[in-house]
């Protein structure tokens, strides 16, 4: 039995040490971000005022993983102060100067009544490397009727044009949030 044990662990501990070498260009990440814009779900309208002295913070968890020279996966999970609690996953294919993506998207546990909303996620970038690149993505809740308490729509857009100079990436992003729900 101490025999099988061990055995186990030897194997276990030479696939852990061997993944990376399998991983390829997987790439790992994780952001946080706080700010003072705290509408959060308890406001109410009858609430006018603003103090700004609340600050709320999110996080995201995200991989990239190359599957092919021309094929992409990304996948992630955020909590932000106004989409809540969202997950995508994103198919990019690149050819030449374009990319094209589009995946899957959730929201997940923002309402007791509606535990997993489904969405998509689209995105087109053209770029011209080392001059000039802008790309567009949306990523919105499919079936947008808000008909019973609880029921909600995320969207987000976000618009990017940006240029290169020497060691640097300038860019101007344009990304706007939206979650409405029936209370």
């Amino acid at each position: 039995m101490k025999k099988e044990t061990a055995c186990r662990a030897v194997l276990l501990a030479a696939f852990f040490l061997m993944l990376p070498c399998f991983a390829g260009a997987l790439e790992l990440g994780t952001d946080f971000h706080m700010g003072n814009l705290d509408f959060t779900s308890a406001r109410t309208s009858d609430i006018t005022t603003f103090d700004g002295l609340s600050f709320p913070w999110g996080i995201s968890l995200y991989l990239n993983q190359s599957v092919s020279d021309v094929l992409v996966l990304n996948a992630g999970y955020s909590m932000d102060p106004v989409l809540r609690n969202s997950m995508y996953t994103i198919f990019t294919y690149r050819y030449d100067f374009l990319s094209l993506s589009v995946g899957p998207f959730f929201g997940l546990f923002n309402s007791a009544s509606t535990l997993l909303k489904s969405g998509i996620s689209a995105a087109v970038r053209i770029d011209f490397p080392g001059i000039i690149f802008l790309s567009f993505r949306t990523d919105s809740s499919i079936g947008g009727r808000i008909v019973e308490t609880g029921d909600y729509i995320q969207e987000q857009n976000d618009v990017a044009l940006g240029f290169y100079v020497r060691n640097v990436i300038c860019s101007f992003n344009l990304l706007t949030k939206k979650y409405t729900e029936m209370t």
